[in-house]
């Protein structure tokens, strides 16, 4: 899928460049708070590319490929895939805000033992736990020329989490980045 998504931005681009965007992010379990995002430092990154359906100088449509992981430490390490759909209008200046919608899939690979209920007893499980995640996420940042850093605040929810007591657990990120247009192709003469 990524092997397509990224052919298909690198046929797009007419001006021999690809959008990248990287960012580095902390991730919280929790609703949507505040003081629950600064409680731990549960550290990640996010790398990913964009496919845009529509740019003009005062609005983009665009689809994003991500690939991302976050830790917290000595409970699990989650590498995911999201593909995100969303809207950046330019307000003033380079100004910009940026809104997405997003769906994936999130590894969840436990650092404790997991077991598994049966009819014998408990058996040691699998370490990875294999999720869907959607999400809804809102930026803000300024583009200067071919760079634009930014901030953005992000609500995921995985799910299944618990069949019986809790189908989803919610996630909330915070992160700081930039997207910049990456050269590609050989230099012209």
């Amino acid at each position: 899928m990524y092997t397509l998504a990224l052919s298909l931005v690198l046929t797009q681009s007419a001006s021999g460049a690809v959008p990248l965007r990287v960012a580095l992010q902390n991730e919280s379990v929790s609703l949507p708070s505040v003081t629950r995002l600064f409680t731990n430092f549960n550290p990640g990154f996010e790398v990913g590319t964009e496919w845009r359906y529509r740019q003009t100088t005062r609005l983009t449509l665009y689809q994003a490929f991500t690939l991302g992981l976050f830790h917290h430490e000595g409970l699990t390490t989650a590498p995911y895939v999201s593909t995100a759909f969303g809207v950046r209008p330019t307000l003033v200046g380079g100004l910009f805000v940026d809104a997405g919608v997003s769906v994936g899939y999130l590894a969840n690979i436990s650092s404790l033992p997991l077991f598994e209920n049966e009819a014998s007893g408990f058996r040691v499980a699998s370490p990875v736990l294999h999720r869907f995640i959607g999400g809804l996420s809102l930026g803000v940042g300024w583009q200067f020329g071919t760079v634009a850093p930014f901030v953005s605040y992000a609500l995921l929810v995985e799910t299944p989490f618990l069949r019986r007591f809790s189908p989803v657990l919610p996630h909330q990120l915070l992160q700081v980045g930039v997207r910049f247009e990456l050269p590609v192709g050989g230099v012209q003469r």
